[in-house]
């Protein structure tokens, strides 16, 4: 849950007199377990940030890296504010590129809801790989170009080729190969279609005579036309699963084409790489670096690139892929494709969270190649290396470059949202509510608007300037139906907890009790309910409501036992804790105690039964029993030496000790100093302490 605790805040039972100068105790020690975590900062930046890493490391060829990246945002979704089953769809398609067909199946057949156009072009690209034609008609069928979102839809004419190859049509497959390529919106994108492309070609190969062309390799062996016939011949060996004897069909060929082959020998290579495959040590990897090395064609070389990063993952692969990258960089004279070469090692080493590596590798691509079509790319390496690194600011700066050089469509719109949510991180407020306002005006299709609403009424509370703002705005997006109901009431808990930061009590116990006056809507989890309830309570006492208050949690602490059964005991020792510093306020001290005392027997292993001692030693100090309280903060101390209120029980003890007057209490307070300082030498008392020692 998005629910920010402010320390200090949670109890507010006046702390002993004594004590009221010393800094480190001018607000009564937080309950610090109450509410769970702490509120998500940049959670939808989160989630953005690594979707976009997924998605340029799938379009950059290394769908590993890609397939755990969507596998955590899985994980993830709900709470960074993104489309569950949009993740699921492009983690299919990342297996899928992983060559992962049975798991990209199971994935895609966990998902549950409406299977829509994205989920069928999908299984359509999986049974073509299985063959199976007529799955693959089924899952096409009736489906249009316009069914699917801009970086789907060269897929699905990529799948419309498949279909036509599958029936003979070669020409029209090819058509639809052509047309796929051309659909890609960047450079990146149009080289993984390439390659699909030419694996499509290879796989096409299954329908063809073995015998026949086996007979026309061996029949024009050695000669022009013999190149083709081998490389044909290699292709349908690949096509019906015999990889081996392709690979030792290529290399035969490979071994007898002549040095002034350029051309056959970068298509020779290529293909190795393609049919051999690119992992450590086979035959495909050897060739594909071979073409990057001294390759005539570029495009081929861009497909080689890709196919190498694939197969290199951090490790002993990566490691070498790097070192013959770094060969290629360094040697004298551009390589025809260096811009490639420095975003793909920006890109290994970003994956490998070498951050420094990888934003001076993405920052030489834009000293060297500022108009390059690969600066958007650049330009994500280095957000995502501030990000990781905790550098907000430049974060954001980076973010916002990106999203001015990125056309208008969710990519765009998700940069927004990263741009506002860095600001955030940064801790500049101001910047950050009109970065979200902004983000909300267009917000991405695959993030929940209620999660942007939810962040920008956050920034407003966190800018501190001005709470009427942020409570006007809560007012105005609460009659947004985008504006779901758990977030919404998380925000309208965060700004209650500030205003009670701010000593407005009285409002926001008014503004609470507005909330809850039609009761808690069903649907609303049951923890944040009671939590809304308990505030209710606390800003009551807070306010000098004191009636109001013991009423309220006087009900709370009896229902508690119908809440969860995690939830019960914290709801109901705070709930108790009120009731007896309601009935303290109103003066009834009798019922105050046997609050106290029925709270530490229903719920001793709670904080508000440890809080409740430091309680009722305020008590006995108003009545002028320092012995006592003195005795209640000692065992305090002592039985729950593991809490935080430990430490603060033996300066409290102390200074009772101290004001008792007598050399031996003297003594006795330098001794409870002495085990504050020892025991818990970290804790900020122990500058207090021993200034008053």
């Amino acid at each position: 849950m998005r629910l920010r605790l402010l320390a200090g805040l949670l109890l507010c039972a006046p702390l002993l007199a004594a004590a009221a100068t010393e800094p480190a105790l001018n607000t009564a020690v937080p309950l610090l377990h109450f509410g769970g975590a702490a509120a998500t900062r940049g959670a939808a930046g989160s989630g953005v940030l690594v979707l976009a890493s997924a998605d340029r490391a799938l379009a950059m060829g290394f769908p590993s890296v890609a397939a755990d990246l969507y596998r955590d945002l899985l994980d993830k979704a709900a709470d960074q504010g993104l489309d569950r089953a949009a993740v699921r769809l492009s983690l299919v398609t990342a297996l899928l590129e992983d060559g992962r067909f049975d798991e990209a199946r199971q994935t895609l057949d966990s998902a549950v809801g409406l299977r829509g156009p994205a989920w069928k072009l999908r299984s359509a690209l999986l049974n073509a790989r299985a063959r199976r034609t007529e799955a693959l008609r089924a899952d096409l069928n009736g489906l249009r170009p316009d069914d699917f979102t801009a970086e789907d839809r060269p897929w699905f004419l990529f799948a419309q080729g498949l279909l036509a190859d599958a029936a003979g049509n070669i020409e029209q497959g090819r058509d639809f190969y052509t047309q796929a390529i051309a659909a890609s919106d960047s450079e990146l994108t149009r080289v993984r279609f390439s390659l699909a492309r030419e694996r499509a070609i290879v796989l096409r190969g299954g329908n063809s005579n073995l015998d026949t062309l086996r007979a026309n390799a061996e029949r024009f062996a050695g000669q022009k036309m013999g190149f083709g016939s081998s490389k044909l011949y290699a292709s349908a060996l690949a096509a019906v699963g015999r990889n081996a004897e392709a690979v030792a069909v290529l290399q035969r060929l490979l071994q007898s084409l002549p040095a002034t082959e350029l051309v056959e020998l970068d298509e020779v290579r290529f293909h190795l790489g393609l049919i051999g495959g690119a992992g450590p040590g086979s035959a495909g990897r050897n060739a594909l670096f071979r073409l990057l090395e001294s390759g005539q064609d570029v495009e081929r070389q861009r497909m080689a690139l890709h196919l190498l990063a694939a197969a290199s993952a951090p490790g002993p692969a990566g490691e070498e892929f790097v070192r013959r990258i770094d060969e290629l960089i360094a040697r004298p004279g551009a390589h025809p494709i260096l811009e490639s070469l420095l975003l793909h090692r920006a890109e290994y080493f970003l994956a490998a969270r070498n951050l420094e590596e990888a934003s001076g590798t993405a920052r030489s691509l834009l000293d060297r190649f500022p108009g390059s079509p690969l600066r958007m790319h650049a330009l994500g390496v280095l957000t995502n290396a501030a990000w990781y690194g905790g550098r907000y600011l430049t974060a954001a700066d980076y973010a916002k470059q990106t999203r001015d050089s990125t056309a208008e469509g969710p990519l765009r719109a998700r940069l927004g949202v990263l741009v506002a949510e860095a600001w955030y991180r940064a801790r500049n407020y101001r910047n950050a509510a009109d970065a979200y306002a902004a983000a909300l005006r267009s917000p991405p299709p695959d993030v929940a608007p209620g999660l942007l609403m939810f962040q920008r009424v956050q920034a407003e509370i966190d800018a501190g300037d001005n709470l009427e703002a942020a409570e006007s705005l809560l007012n105005e997006l609460s009659r947004d139906p985008a504006f779901d109901l758990e977030r919404r009431w998380e925000a309208e808990w965060n700004l209650a907890l500030s205003l009670q930061a701010a000593g407005r009590h009285r409002p926001a116990y008014e503004r609470c009790t507005r909330l809850l006056a039609d009761g808690a809507p069903a649907s609303l989890p049951a923890p944040l309910r009671a939590r809304m309830a308990w505030l209710q309570a606390q800003l009551a006492l807070d306010a000098g409501l004191h009636s109001e208050a013991l009423s309220l949690a006087t009900a709370l602490f009896s229902s508690a036992p119908s809440l969860p059964a995690a939830l019960a005991p914290e709801i109901a020792s705070l709930a108790g804790l009120i009731v007896a510093q309601a009935e303290f306020a109103l003066g009834r001290q009798t019922d105050a105690l046997a609050a106290l005392a029925r709270l530490r027997s229903s719920y001793p292993k709670t904080d508000a039964a440890v809080y409740s001692i430091i309680t009722e030693a305020d008590y006995y100090v108003s009545q002028d029993r320092v012995a006592d309280a003195q005795a209640s903060l000692r065992a305090l101390a002592d039985a729950y030496s593991e809490t935080p209120y430990a430490p603060y029980a033996l300066y409290r003890a102390a200074l009772l000790a101290e004001q008792r007057g007598q050399d031996s209490n003297f003594r006795e307070a330098n001794s409870l100093i002495e085990q504050l300082v020892e025991r818990y030498p970290l804790s900020p008392l122990v500058f207090y302490a021993r200034l008053r020692q």
